[in-house]
């Protein structure tokens, strides 16, 4: 196969334009070799450069310049004489740059570490293996782990961070987990919330002007101030109530929770169950509004604090999870228990070695 047929078969694997490849080919010949030189002349020929990346770089830069332009200003564009010279110079650029030059910032945790590589496996294995009996679940189920799902991805999200030594950001995450994992376990175990929560998501589209339709937008006003006059919460509460107005419907609300307020600390968290850590929220919430504390910081307590709390967060969604498939015996699950009885313990041993470490680094005095 020559390199013009291989770069003809990547080209169309990756499902790029057909009617925009006439001339990409000796375009990324120019790339791809002044790539190489300066990779010789900056004494970084040991590293391979990839003929893969090369052309992702190329075509997304110019179908990016070429996006919502007519066919005639494509023409224009493209038979400048300079287009084509300043295509090849940014690209050159970024990939020398981003591929072999790019800062890293300085990671205290390996994507190797147990602590990682044995979390991530479990998430993607739930994600993989449940992708598509999601899809098949009753409308009231289906939502729930929507939810679920959400915050196993951000679990994901928070273990990426980690390992590319972002422990305040990772942190940070953590608190949008922490809400998430809360939603999920009220729904879980309220599922007739299900449809008041569902509706409460279109008050926020109107509240954010989602909806198009002036007609819709007064039907929605009107049913909100209605809903508020019933609860005794005022037209500056509107914000809350669209947020948090569907815990309202919990039966015996203020009997079982007389604390009760519309907001997360004194209202999700609270109904969840798992208010013992609004002080861990309180601080993540700092870290997310820019504090001092997210500049100066100390990177290893945050490290571990992260992992901690992901973690904790994780083993209440993945047991949700697992009550779930207990009770539906139509969901062919035996792989699913098998990998758990295996990889669970592990986790938890792993989990539990860090919280004596973080106990005996951070103690108090």
């Amino acid at each position: 196969m020559t390199r013009e047929e291989a770069f003809n078969t990547l080209y169309k694997m990756k499902g790029y334009p057909n009617e925009l490849k006439e001339g990409l080919f000796e375009i990324f010949e120019k790339v791809y070799s002044q790539v190489s030189q300066r990779m010789v002349d900056e004494h970084l020929d040991a590293y391979v450069l990839d003929p893969d990346v090369v052309m992702s770089y190329l075509c997304e830069e110019h179908f990016f310049n070429l996006s919502l332009l007519s066919k005639e200003d494509v023409d224009k564009l493209i038979n400048k004489s300079n287009y084509f010279d300043r295509l090849i110079t940014i690209v050159c650029d970024k990939v020398f740059i981003n591929e072999f030059k790019g800062y890293e910032n300085e990671s205290l945790l390996s994507e190797y570490n147990p602590l990682v590589s044995t979390f991530e496996f479990f998430l993607n294995f739930i994600l993989n293996r449940f992708e598509a009996m999601f899809k098949k679940l009753n409308r009231q189920d289906a939502i729930i782990f929507d939810v679920m799902k959400k915050g196993f991805l951000i679990s994901k999200s928070v273990l990426n961070l980690l390992t590319n030594g972002y422990e305040t950001e990772a942190f940070s995450t953590w608190r949008t987990a922490h809400e998430v994992e809360c939603i999920v376990k009220i729904l879980f175990e309220n599922p007739y919330l299900v449809d008041t929560y569902i509706r409460h998501i279109d008050y926020a589209r109107y509240y954010r002007n989602d909806f198009g339709d002036q007609k819709t937008k007064d039907m929605i006003f009107a049913e909100i101030k209605e809903k508020m006059k019933l609860v005794e919460l005022k037209s500056k509460d509107m914000k809350k109530f669209i947020e948090y107005g569907w815990l309202y419907e919990i039966k015996n609300l203020f009997q079982n929770y007389p604390e009760f307020k519309p907001n997360f600390r004194k209202g999700v968290e609270l109904v969840a169950g798992l208010n013992q850590y609004s002080s861990t929220y309180e601080m993540s919430s700092e870290l997310a509004h820019s504090s001092p504390l997210l500049i100066y910081s100390n990177k290893q307590y945050f490290r571990s604090l992260t992992l901690i709390n992901i973690y904790e967060t994780f083993f209440r969604l993945e047991e949700m999870l697992t009550k779930f498939l207990k009770e539906h015996e139509n969901f062919d699950s035996n792989a699913y228990f098998s990998m758990r009885n295996d990889y669970l313990p592990e986790m938890q041993k792993n989990i539990a070695i860090e919280r004596v470490a973080f106990s005996y680094r951070f103690k108090k005095n």
